[in-house]
């Protein structure tokens, strides 16, 4: 896939777009991937990260994990977050934080 502007799809189409499955997702400054996350609701996490004012990021994708058990997805985040290394997985041990740029 390719990452999107995750205000714009709200505004023009509205929150109902984005899916409330498990699943892990991208967010991106511009173009450059700065954070890989997994959430058991990708909709609810993506709008948290919205009404943070101090959110770096811009651009988003994500996807769905359909039936697979909520370690086998932590198994897949943390692969991504390996192969990857976005800037803002600071630590994947410890909850999300925000580091500058």
């Amino acid at each position: 896939g390719c990452p999107f502007n995750l205000q714009i799809l709200i505004n023009k189409y509205g929150k109902d777009m984005i899916p409330s499955c498990m699943g892990i997702y991208h967010l991106f400054s511009d173009d450059k991937l700065v954070y890989i996350g997994m959430s058991k609701n990708i909709k609810k996490r993506l709008i948290e990260h919205l009404r943070d004012d101090a959110k770096v990021f811009n651009n988003v994708l994500w996807f769905c994990t359909g039936d697979k058990t909520i370690d086998k997805v932590f198994e897949i985040e943390r692969n991504l977050i390996k192969l990857h290394n976005p800037i803002l997985n600071i630590q994947h041990s410890k909850p999300f934080q925000y580091a500058t740029l």
